[in-house]
């Protein structure tokens, strides 16, 4: 009776820690940048080449920062709060910052502050959801592309909003919707050097040429240049050259794609590879009074969180230069027990608890009952069958992202279950030796 009392005892413990499991598991955030401490995904140039203003996280939260180009003289603009401050820009004239501000739900609204930080205000309701901006030539106006923050958080498929631009002035009035296409992703979104044309573009897509004074749409000058699968075009401040990424010939068959820093003349059409990083470069800029450009290296690439270095080139000798900047230190230990619990919490954790707080029912059964002890895995494989059809079901009438969601925790019940059955016939056959 002592054996079975024991039996009982390990079911209540797996069975409460398998319930604790399921439930932090479908509770926690699910967010990769929870506790990290690093470099943000952008950054920009002071119109004097002299300072860079990035986001940076510390312990999953995100503030905007500023140094001088060689990473010194780190200087604090925005605080950590509860919103991830990201997609720094400064005016030209250095009066004004902007910035992207996420919520804990996701959506990015649009502030602006003065180029310290101080003064920040909300321009953008929580209505829309912000992915790129921009300063005007004139400094007073704000471009930048958005979509229905409902639409957003609705799966592919599910809706026909997209991303339009917009502007807005810096006062937080005369809002403005200029395209009304909804495209999929703008990717490209920059200024001509002279202000009066935007150029915008989807993903890999050729770019299009918004002429704001009439606001009319026309064919890019960029149209005859066009490269397949190049991303994050940036136009030099001279007009005559265009940088992008775009996936190296070198690891077009590998296992995942290497995204390297790219060069177009714009007269002659000739392209020059910059970089050869085996890595992800992004964000390209130019800066505005030399002869160099500065980006981002993703050096954990495809990795999450993405774990990036500031880097910048020389375009006249090649020459590659890291910068590092002087940030604060994480928390890391007075986080250490939530970690922990991140860590051992996951799909192969929550499996083996099923199996175990299953496998000590066919115990039960086989030991103390002398029965086969099939029922237990014959009820987990009735479980399996009903998420699978829940699966369909929702995926229909619900959500299809849903429905794949309950397809792969059937899948591994699936799994479970096999396992299930296998040890009951293994059990069984161990006790009729004994016999």
């Amino acid at each position: 009776m002592r054996n079975r009392k024991n039996i009982f005892i390990s079911i209540a413990i797996i069975g409460c820690l398998f319930i604790g499991a399921v439930l932090y598991a479908l509770f926690e955030k699910n967010d990769s940048y929870q506790y990290y401490t690093g470099l943000g995904d952008n950054f920009d140039l002071s119109s004097d080449d002299q300072k860079v203003v990035f986001s940076y996280y510390k312990d999953g939260k995100e503030a905007i920062f500023a140094a001088d180009r060689e990473g010194e003289n780190v200087e604090q603009l925005t605080s950590f709060d509860s919103l991830r401050h990201h997609q720094p820009q400064l005016s030209s004239d250095g009066k004004h910052l902007l910035y992207l501000a996420k919520d804990e739900e996701g959506n990015n609204s649009l502030y602006v502050a003065n180029s310290d930080g101080s003064s920040g205000k909300k321009l953008t309701s929580s209505n829309l959801h912000i992915f790129k901006a921009l300063f005007s030539a004139s400094n007073d106006i704000i471009y930048f592309t958005a979509m229905p923050a409902e639409a957003f958080h609705k799966a592919e498929g599910e809706t026909k909003e997209g991303q339009d631009i917009y502007s807005i002035s810096i006062s937080g009035k005369e809002i403005k919707q200029w395209t009304n296409q909804d495209y999929f992703n703008i990717d490209t979104f920059f200024l001509s050097p002279n202000g009066k044309e935007l150029y915008y573009g989807e993903d890999s897509d050729y770019v299009y040429t918004l002429v704001l004074e009439r606001n009319e749409k026309k064919e890019s000058l960029f149209s005859k240049f066009d490269v397949d699968e190049s991303y994050s075009k940036i136009l030099s401040p001279d007009g005559l050259k265009m940088a992008y990424t775009a996936v190296s010939e070198e690891s077009e068959n590998a296992s995942h794609y290497e995204y390297e820093l790219f060069l177009q003349n714009l007269n002659s059409g000739e392209i020059t590879k910059l970089t050869n990083l085996k890595t992800s470069v992004t964000v390209p800029k130019f800066f505005y009074k030399e002869n160099k450009m500065a980006f981002l290296e993703q050096r954990n690439w495809p990795n999450d969180p993405a774990k990036f270095i500031f880097t910048t080139i020389d375009l006249d000798t090649k020459k590659i230069e890291t910068v590092s900047f002087a940030m604060p230190k994480s928390a890391e230990s007075s986080q250490w027990f939530m970690k922990t619990i991140d860590v051992a919490v996951n799909g192969i954790t929550i499996s083996i608890l099923y199996i175990l707080f299953i496998v000590f029912f066919i115990i039960d059964h086989v030991y103390f009952r002398a029965k086969k002890g099939y029922l237990p895995p014959i009820i987990s494989l009735i479980i399996t069958i009903a998420v699978f059809i829940t699966s369909i079901i929702v995926a229909i009438t619900v959500n299809p992202w849903y429905g794949i969601s309950f397809g792969m925790i059937g899948a591994g019940l699936l799994g479970c279950t096999a396992i299930l059955f296998i040890f009951t016939l293994a059990l069984n056959v161990i006790k009729k030796r004994r016999a």
